[in-house]
């Protein structure tokens, strides 16, 4: 992925969007909580802006513009994240301009699992595709 590079702060009252799904899990959860490839990027992506389940997946190449039932989105503010000693980026792609990357304030330490309850303390309850479960 071509990173187009640091465009601009992020306010600490902006919300950030994370997409999830709850048929298609990592490491058992629907919602990632800890970067997927620390060896490419040692960062969690999210999204700019509160957006709803449709618009998230709006955002992913090779995507219908709808959701699936079992797709969800849940929401965090850039500051909520900076008191839980996160860094956050705007790091948008030619593939994602809304994209933003969430990391340790170093980011060559690894990701906890300490990490991970902190970066998930930050969100409020997910929201799902219309017709699912939670």
């Amino acid at each position: 992925m071509r990173w187009f590079g640091r465009h601009g702060k992020i306010a600490d009252d902006e919300v950030l969007t994370e997409y999830g799904d709850r048929d298609r899990p990592v490491k058992g959860k629907p919602f990632k909580d800890h970067p997927v490839r620390p060896d490419i990027k040692n960062a969690v992506s999210l999204m700019r802006g509160k957006l709803t389940v449709d618009e998230a997946v709006a955002n992913f190449p090779n995507r219908l513009a709808v959701a699936r039932e079992g797709e969800g989105v849940r929401y965090t503010t850039a500051g909520a994240l900076r008191e839980q000693e996160f860094r956050v980026e705007y790091t948008p792609s030619e593939w994602n301009p809304s994209h933003v990357s969430v990391e340790n304030l170093d980011a060559r330490r690894e990701w906890t699992d300490d990490d991970s309850a902190r970066f998930n303390e930050c969100f409020g309850e997910p929201e799902w595709k219309e017709g699912g479960d939670e």
